[in-house]
Order: structure tokens, then sequence, then C-alpha cells
């Protein structure tokens, strides 16, 4: 028993190796354990084989799609993506992520186009009643080039990206669709000494014998 009692006491204390040297293992937490120690490496780094050491990882190589749509930048610990334009880092992600220029107001298109969202970037497109390359939109005029649905029978009005349809004299309708006004049947009272005769648009008089009609054939005199 005094054998083994004499046996502890002449072994040497134990260093704390992580106590005396606080970065000795940059890049991770000490342990200390009897006679030696241990390194438990952070995210980013990867222990050597004796455990002694932290090493860096290189993500960049490790991983070469890491950063999509960008280049990745190896720094200690972790990595870097350099995005390229119409990308950028989220918070909480990692890679690069595409930007909707459209959702945060970020595009040059024409406040009469829709805004769409594409890979890297976004389309602007003319609103129907503009055309142009939807940076710039002017309006379309529906009544000179013949892309209006007015009835025959309408006159067509144009306007600030669109057009109006209104039914010529003698005709009655939304103006898309206009039918013949009968002034005759309305008005019983037309071509006094004479005959009302309906025609497409208006009507005319044929007068009684001793009248002649006025020279817009609207009356009999």
């Amino acid at each position: 028993m005094s054998v083994l009692v004499n046996v502890l006491f002449c072994l040497p204390p134990d260093i704390d190796e992580c106590e005396d040297s606080p970065d000795i293992c940059d890049g991770g937490q000490c342990t200390n354990i009897p006679g030696e120690y241990q390194c438990l490496c952070f995210d980013g780094f990867m222990s050597s084989e004796d455990m002694k050491t932290c090493l860096d990882v290189d993500e960049c190589e490790l991983n070469p799609n890491i950063c999509l749509s960008g280049n990745c930048e190896n720094s200690r610990g972790s990595f870097i993506c350099h995005c390229d334009k119409g990308y950028s880092v989220r918070k909480g992600t990692t890679g690069c992520t595409d930007i909707n220029e459209c959702e945060i107001g970020a595009h040059n298109c024409d406040r009469h186009a829709s805004c769409t969202n594409t890979a890297g970037s976004f389309k602007c497109s003319c609103a129907p009643g503009w055309i142009g390359d939807g940076i710039k939109c002017t309006d379309l005029d529906e009544c000179s080039n013949g892309t209006h649905m007015c009835s025959n029978n309408a006159d067509c009005l144009n306007t600030m990206g669109s057009y109006r349809c209104h039914c010529k004299d003698g005709f009655s309708g939304d103006g898309f669709y206009c039918s013949d006004s009968d002034e005759c049947a309305d008005n019983v009272n037309l071509c006094e000494s004479g005959n009302c005769l309906n025609v497409p648009g208006g009507y005319r008089c044929e007068c009684d014998m001793g009248f002649i009609p006025t020279p817009d054939g609207k009356a009999c005199e």
C-alpha cells in the first residue's frame, strides 16, 4: 500500500494546455485531458489527425455548386458568395438567390407596362392599348390602325390606352352594335304633306303632288 502511494505522489502534475495557451485550438474549443488536449472544431473547420489543430475547410473546393449564379471566395471558417447581377445573398440562406425586381420596385418598366420576373432579370410588356418595348409605352390608336371593334355604323374615338364607339346619327346601340333607327315610326309628324320613307341611318320625304322635297329631303315645301 505504501509503495502505491509513493508512486502516485511521484507523478508530475497535469499541465492544462488549454489554460496555458488559450489560442491553441484556433477555430475550435480546447478540451484538456490527462497528459494532453484535444480540439473540438467549430463549423467551417475540421480536426487534424491528432486532433490538436483545427484546419480551415475550403467550402468552395468542397462544393463547387455552393455559389450558383455567383463566384465563391473561401474565408477562414466560412466562405463568401459574390453574386452575379440580378442575384443576392439572402439572410438565412446559402448561395445566390434571384432578386425579384418586380416585387421590390427595382425595375424600369413604363407605368403602362407589366413587369415579369425572370431568372437574374425581369421583362417589361406594354399593357393592352399601348405599344412599345415595355420600357417605353405609347398609346395605340386603334381607330387609325383599324384594330377597333366599333360597328360600321359607328364613329371610333381614340382615348389613352383604349377607344370609344358612338353610333352615327340615325343609328342606336352601344357603338359596337348599331341598329338603324326608324325615324318615321318614332315621329309620325315627319314629312307633312308627304310620306316618310325610312332609309339606313335616316329618312327621306316623298312629297304629295304640288309639293317638292327640301334640299336635304327631310321635309316637303
